[in-house]
């Protein structure tokens, strides 16, 4: 069982990751199981991939293979395809903000209102999951939230 002075010392350092986290906006990683698929052509290439994480402004793309062509500033096409109960896609356009060999995050350059307010209800949906699990995990360690 963690001790107040551990819970406090966690939530303190939760406080501050929260603060150097430079994002406008949520970002929340599908559910396990229930992945977001994301079908992405850029100047180099074509692929069908999985979302890492995503908000309503930007995604992180998982990539499991060994990936070149992916630019950065360069603009790519996607159509991202919400998983149940959602079961949407969405087309928008964006530019790619940072890759390496596993993974590359795309900020949304143009993406219409309704996607967006797609977006928006999946990422409360996410976060009420989120918020469901750890209520879950605090009661087995007895704690309060």
């Amino acid at each position: 069982m963690l001790g107040s002075e551990e819970v406090t010392s966690s939530t303190t350092a939760h406080a501050n990751s929260a603060l150097k986290n430079k994002r406008k906006h949520t970002r929340v990683k599908p559910s396990h199981g229930s992945p977001i698929w994301v079908d992405i052509n850029g100047e180099n290439f074509l692929d069908v991939l999985h979302a890492k994480d995503i908000s309503e402004t930007g995604i992180g793309i998982r990539v499991p293979h060994f990936f070149s062509g992916c630019s950065i500033d360069k603009p790519v096409q996607f159509i991202i395809t919400l998983p149940e109960p959602f079961k949407k896609a969405i087309k928008a356009r964006g530019l790619v903000k940072h890759s390496n060999q596993d993974q590359f995050g795309v900020r949304f350059t143009h993406i219409d209102r309704d996607s967006v307010g797609m977006l928006r209800e999946y990422i409360a949906h996410r976060m009420a999951e989120e918020g469901e699990w750890l209520k879950s995990l605090a009661f087995k360690l007895r704690l309060t939230i």
